[in-house]
């Protein structure tokens, strides 16, 4: 999905009579229906509304990357490109509309949500908006002692109250899963077994090419979830891969690149890459990234992860 795309699948969601759906996350139990005032539902699709607008599809700073390719822009989306894992479906339950319980004050209770998902859309075309929920957002009487104005002044108040707050964390749309806050994907999501197992299948590929002496140290690397997302596609996103680039010819531009850290590279007879360090199997993967450029114009080198093909 580019971002072409995704403006005219979100114009279709948010339209004034699209449907709008509230859902809180509790801790152990999943997912509530909230029912909100017509009005406050329509105030918070209207806030991720111009959050999306500003921070994405009018930000010509922000793009769209996989997942698997990712490497730490802030203002970037990341489009999950492995195996879906179990929850992370939650999206596809919710979005399909089915009946699901309702939140209950007295039997979830407010300090028990860590999460809102709203879904919005129509029968066309619905996106689903992940936020997670932090604790500072969650006001509840037993957390101090909230004031509020009163008729002449500050007077207490023992209303619980959640507070809604920009910062959309990922959401789903035309079967796609946009992520903004990786932080959020990897720390509360179960993704590191579906990583882990990409990897391992990229790895095997990687031994078949003939390009290095051995995996061992690509294999030991992987074990960072990091590293293991950059693998976890790599025979589909490599340039080097992709064209046959044969393991004379990775020597050959490692000999002849002036970067410092290629200086402790070594090659065995039949020109493979002996990955003998932690580093070298780094510098591995960026060099079938083709992350080491050269400027024609200045004779400068670059190692630079973000580049455009220009065609």
């Amino acid at each position: 999905m580019n971002k072409n795309e995704l403006n005219a699948a979100l114009e279709r969601c948010f339209t004034e009579d699209a449907n709008v759906e509230v859902y809180l996350g509790i801790k152990e139990k999943g997912f509530r229906k909230a029912r909100f005032e017509n009005d406050v539902q329509r105030k918070v699709a209207s806030m991720y509304q111009t959050e999306l607008d500003e921070k994405l599809l009018n930000n010509n700073e922000a793009n769209l990357t996989a997942y698997s390719a990712y490497e730490g822009r802030t203002k970037d989306w990341a489009e999950f490109d492995l195996e879906m894992p179990e929850d992370l479906k939650f999206f596809d339950e919710l979005m399909r509309l089915n009946e699901v319980e309702g939140f209950s004050f007295e039997n979830d209770g407010l300090d028990n949500v860590e999460s809102m998902v709203i879904v919005i859309g129509n029968a066309d075309t619905r996106v689903g908006i992940y936020k997670r929920m932090a604790s500072v957002n969650i006001f509840t009487k037993n957390k101090g002692l909230f004031v509020r104005k009163g008729d002449n002044g500050f007077v207490s108040s023992d209303i619980n109250f959640l507070r809604i707050a920009n910062g959309i964390d990922m959401m789903k749309i035309n079967g796609s899963l946009l992520i903004a806050n990786i932080t959020t994907l990897e720390k509360f999501f179960n993704i590191t077994d579906v990583v882990s197992r990409a990897a391992t299948s990229e790895i095997g590929k990687i031994a078949e090419l003939g390009i290095v002496s051995d995996t061992v140290k690509l294999t030991e690397i992987a074990g960072e979830l990091r590293y293991a997302r950059k693998l976890a596609k790599i025979s589909e996103t490599s340039p080097v891969i992709r064209k046959g680039i044969s393991a004379a010819q990775i020597r050959h531009f490692a000999g002849s690149f002036q970067y410092p850290q290629f200086n402790t590279l070594r090659f065995d007879e039949e020109d493979r890459l002996c990955l003998t360090s932690k580093k070298s199997a780094q510098i591995f993967i960026k060099l079938l990234n083709d992350d080491y450029l050269s400027s024609e114009l200045t004779e400068s080198h670059y190692d630079s992860a973000v580049k455009e093909e220009v065609q």
